[in-house]
């Protein structure tokens, strides 16, 4: 199944963690488990600010 995504921002933003929400287009649900079959990732890079 092909969805359209989009990502409406980054929250609960911590040192250690953050959550992203996935909009499908097409309004069909995402799973992780689908996400995981697809080898779909996130990445992402850290740093401090001074």
């Amino acid at each position: 199944m092909h969805h359209d995504l989009s990502i409406s921002g980054v929250y609960n933003v911590t040192a250690i963690s953050f959550s992203v929400y996935l909009i499908c287009r097409d309004d069909m649900p995402l799973s992780l488990a689908e996400a995981e079959r697809n080898g779909w990732h996130i990445n992402w890079v850290g740093y401090e600010t001074p």
